[in-house]
C-alpha cells in the first residue's frame, strides 16, 4: 500500500453538512437540555469539567444550579461534586426541591489546579466516561494551561485532545466551552481564550459562554477577584462568580430549538483514513520494534505488552526509559515529507503513562521535529497529569517548513537524560496534514 492510498476524502465537508454551521453563541449547545427540562420529558444530567474557579458551593456552578431551580420549580435540582482523591462523586446535595418528579443533576468534575489533561487518565472513566444520559457537557478550563501560550500548537493540541476523548466517550452530547475570566494582574489568559475561539473553526458545533469579555468590559475591577486568578465569591450580586453564573444563565434562557442530532463525529475515529504515518497502529510487528519505527536512547527497552492494553486492542508497545532521552520514532520518507512541506501538521498519540517507577515531567512527551526547524521542536509534555489511563496527546497544527529536509514523529519514555524509569505504553501514533484529520 502506498502512503498516498492511505489518504481518503476530507472529513471537513462531512463535518460542515452535519453541523449546518451552528454554534458560536452557546445557545444551540444548551438548547437540548433546556427543551428537555421545559417539556418535563426526562431527567436532565449536566456535566461540568473545570478547575478551582468552580469547585465550591459559593462559586458559579452551584449558583447556576440554584438559578435553574428558581426557573424550573417543578424540578428537583441535585448537585454532586467529584472527589479526585477517591475518584467518586459525592452524595447528592439537594439545591432545591421541585413540586414534580423530574430532576436536574449537576455533576461537577471541577478539581483545584486541573489542566486539560488532569481527567484524561485513570480519572477519565469515573469522572466522565461512566456517566450516562448526559444532556450537556460544559468545559471551563485554561487557567492552569498558560505555560503553553508561547506555542499555540501545543495549547490547542491539549484542548483538542480533551475534546476528542470526551466526544469519543460521550458521542452526541452537546459541549459548551466557558471562556474563563482574565487574570487580574496579567494578560496570560488572552492566548488561552484566543485558542478556544480558534477551535470553533475546527469544531463549529461547540457552544461558547464568553465570561472573559464580561470581565474585560468591566476593566477587570478588583472587586471581581479574590486574587490574580480566582473570581470573588461574596453574596451573589456584583462579584466575579456572579458574572459567570449570570452569563451562563442568560444564554441558557436564550437557548432555543434543539441540538443537531449526532452533532459530534470525533475525527480520531476516522484516523486511519488520513494518517500519513506507515504502520501507525503498530499492526506490523515482525521484530523487536514495530515495522517502520526505530528505538532511540541508550538503555531504552521496548516490548510488545499484552497486559496494559486499551479496550478493543490485543497489545500495546511498552517503552521504558534508559539512561538518556529514550523514544520511539518514525523518520518520514521523502513522499511523506512532500505531503507536509509548507503545511500544518497534527500529531496524535494514544498512550498510557504509568505512575510506576520514577516518572518525571518529561515522561510521555510527544514531539514532531522537522529540519530545518521553524517554531517547532518543543515537546508536548504531559506534566504528570492523567496517568494510569489511556489518553490522546495531540500537537495540533504545527507549521512545517516548505524546505523541510527531515522530519521525525516521536513518542518519548522520557524527554530528558538520566536513569529515570519512565514507562509509557503506546498503541497508536498518527500524523495528519492540517489541524485535524482531513482538514
Amino acid at each position: 500500500m502506498t502512503i498516498r492510498s492511505l489518504i481518503r476524502s476530507p472529513i471537513r465537508s462531512l463535518v460542515s453538512s452535519a453541523f449546518g454551521g451552528v454554534g458560536g453563541t452557546g445557545t444551540v449547545s444548551l438548547a437540548g437540555a433546556k427543551s428537555t427540562i421545559t417539556a418535563g420529558a426526562a431527567d436532565v444530567n449536566l456535566l461540568f469539567i473545570g478547575d478551582s474557579t468552580g469547585d465550591a458551593t459559593t462559586e458559579w456552578i452551584y449558583r447556576v444550579a440554584a438559578g435553574l431551580g428558581t426557573r424550573y420549580p417543578t424540578h428537583t435540582v441535585d448537585y454532586r461534586l467529584y472527589n479526585s482523591g477517591t475518584d467518586v462523586y459525592g452524595s447528592a446535595t439537594t439545591v432545591s426541591t421541585g413540586s414534580g418528579a423530574r430532576k436536574i443533576t449537576f455533576w461537577n468534575a471541577s478539581i483545584s489546579s486541573a489542566t486539560m489533561g488532569t481527567l484524561l487518565g485513570s480519572k477519565f472513566a469515573p469522572a466522565i466516561g461512566a456517566l450516562t444520559n448526559l444532556s450537556g457537557i460544559i468545559i471551563s478550563l485554561g487557567q492552569n494551561n498558560t505555560a503553553y501560550n508561547a506555542t499555540p500548537y501545543l495549547l490547542r493540541g491539549q484542548m483538542v485532545g480533551l475534546l476528542e476523548q470526551v466526544m469519543l466517550a460521550q458521542p452526541g452530547v452537546p459541549i459548551t466551552i466557558v471562556l474563563q475570566n482574565p487574570r487580574r494582574d496579567t494578560d496570560l489568559m488572552a492566548p488561552v481564550v484566543e485558542s478556544w475561539r480558534y477551535l470553533q473553526t475546527l469544531r463549529p458545533e461547540l457552544g461558547y459562554v464568553d465570561v472573559y469579555s464580561e470581565f474585560i468590559a468591566r476593566g477587570k475591577a478588583a472587586s471581581l477577584y479574590l486574587d490574580d486568578v480566582h473570581p470573588s465569591n461574596a453574596s451573589p450580586g456584583s462579584d466575579g462568580s456572579s458574572l459567570y453564573s449570570d452569563k451562563f444563565l442568560a444564554q441558557f434562557d436564550a437557548a432555543s430549538g434543539v441540538d443537531p442530532a449526532g452533532s459530534f463525529i470525533a475525527w480520531l475515529t476516522n484516523r486511519a483514513a488520513s494518517d500519513i504515518l506507515i504502520n501507525g497502529d503498530f499492526a506490523a510487528f515482525a521484530s523487536a520494534v514495530p515495522d517502520n519505527f526505530t528505538l532511540q536512547g541508550a538503555g531504552a527497552a521496548l516490548t510488545k505488552d499484552v497486559v496494559t492494553v486499551a479496550p478493543g486492542k490485543s497489545y500495546s508497545v511498552k517503552l521504558v526509559n534508559g539512561s538518556g532521552g529514550s523514544h520511539l520514532r518514525q523518520t518520514l520518507s521523502a513522499p511523506q515529507m512532500a505531503m507536509l512541506a509548507g503545511k500544518k501538521a497534527t500529531l496524535a498519540v494514544h498512550h498510557y503513562i504509568s505512575s510506576a517507577g520514577a516518572p518525571t515531567n518529561g515522561t510521555g512527551a510527544v514531539r514532531l521535529l522537522a529540519e530545518p526547524p521553524a517554531s517547532n521542536g518543543t515537546p508536548l509534555d504531559p506534566k504528570l497529569v492523567g496517568m494510569d489511563g489511556w489518553r490522546w496527546s495531540i500537537i495540533c497544527g504545527e507549521d512545517v517548513p516548505a524546505d523541510v529536509s527531515l522530519t521525525w514523529a516521536m513518542q518519548y519514555a522520557n524527554s530528558s537524560g538520566g536513569a529515570t524509569l519512565g514507562t509509557v505504553y503506546i498503541d497508536e501514533m498518527r500524523l495528519f496534514v492540517g489541524e485535524k484529520s482531513g482538514s
